[in-house]
């Protein structure tokens, strides 16, 4: 996947989610993404089959920042024990 590929597609994925969250997810119809994105509609299904699609990728996408956020507190959880086995 090329970067301007990937751009776009995360560019999707951020709009779909500000429309879910003003209008629902039933209230959002991939006519309103493509025209918050100011593409057509075969445009978005070239990156994505459907809105169902979209609506995983973004729920993939903040599972995978839980998971880099929980790393990071493990990180610095460990950092902290230590510390406080030297005092």
């Amino acid at each position: 996947m090329s970067i301007r590929e990937k751009n776009t597609k995360e560019r999707i994925l951020d709009e779909a989610l500000k429309l879910f969250a003003q209008r629902g997810y039933m209230g959002t119809s991939m006519n309103d993404i493509a025209d918050r994105l100011e593409v057509t509609k075969a445009a978005l299904y070239k990156h994505y089959k459907s809105k169902q699609e979209i609506l995983y990728s973004i729920v993939e996408k903040m599972n995978r920042m839980d998971q880099e956020r929980v790393k990071e507190y493990d990180i610095l959880y460990s950092i902290v024990e230590k510390m406080n086995r030297m005092d």
